[in-house]
């Protein structure tokens, strides 16, 4: 992992960046590191997948519609051969597999692969790979290292993908494993989640903001929570916290 440090500069002092936010989930070294060149530079870092269960987060980009292909594989159990190019959608039963068998982390934040992501939501055009090679880094016998060299690559258009009155979170609604059931729970019939349109606020965003309906298990997701951030106004990201919660919470008890 490699923290630019002059883009750092550049962005504290010409956008009022307050912070950093980073994709460790188990790895101190990533954490840390983040944080002791945010602490030079008087950053705030955010490290808001810290000790996430890895299965369920990886439920949660899949289900989120992140399109994210293995271009690296350096641990037992992974083949260039017949892993490299897959998606994390493809791969994840394997993974899951893979882990149980031999400690594989299922997220790879131990080195065991790399991703490329190819689409996401945030995306305004998804990446086509039309061609490329594998490099065969370490001839291991149990556990090769190798990697994608993309040779040729485009960008194409795509429609407006976001899925209105859906929620990213709902592949987990039904995963028994998050807390044991009630015995009370047992005994209900298990309805699927509803979700609800909620009113737009003043932000001009084309999508619609929703809710979840509320679960046996007493779990209710929510979408969209949005604050204004001005810094030339004086408002930092404390204010802005404050209202997205303040934003939550009217939505809660709407």
């Amino acid at each position: 992992m490699k923290l630019k440090w002059p883009s750092l500069i550049r962005g504290k002092d010409k956008e009022a960046v307050e912070g950093v936010s980073v994709g460790a989930i188990l790895s101190d070294y990533q954490r840390v590191r983040v944080e002791d060149v945010c602490r030079r530079l008087n950053l705030q870092p955010l490290a808001y997948l810290w000790r996430r269960r890895e299965e369920i987060l990886l439920k949660e980009m899949i289900s989120s519609n992140i399109e994210a292909i293995i271009i690296k594989v350096a641990a037992f159990g992974l083949d260039p051969d017949k892993h490299l190019g897959k998606t994390l959608d493809q791969m994840e039963p394997y993974l899951l597999e893979v882990s149980e068998k031999y400690g594989v982390h299922i997220c790879g934040e131990g080195g065991e692969y790399e991703t490329f992501t190819l689409d996401c939501p945030l995306f305004k055009k998804k990446i086509v790979v039309d061609s490329a090679e594998v490099v065969m880094h370490s001839a291991d016998a149990f556990a090769p290292v190798a990697y994608l060299h993309f040779l040729k690559m485009h960008l194409e258009n795509k429609a407006n993908t976001f899925l209105a009155n859906s929620c990213s979170c709902e592949v987990i609604c039904n995963n028994s494993d998050i807390l044991p059931s009630s015995e009370l729970d047992e005994k209900q019939n298990i309805s699927p989640i509803i979700w609800k349109a909620l009113k737009q606020n003043s932000l001009d965003f084309s999508k619609t903001f929703g809710s979840s309906g509320r679960s046996v298990s007493g779990y209710q997701w929510f979408s969209c929570i949005t604050a204004h951030f001005h810094p030339s106004k004086d408002k930092n990201a404390q204010e802005a916290a404050r209202e997205a919660f303040s934003s939550l919470q009217g939505d809660f008890f709407r």
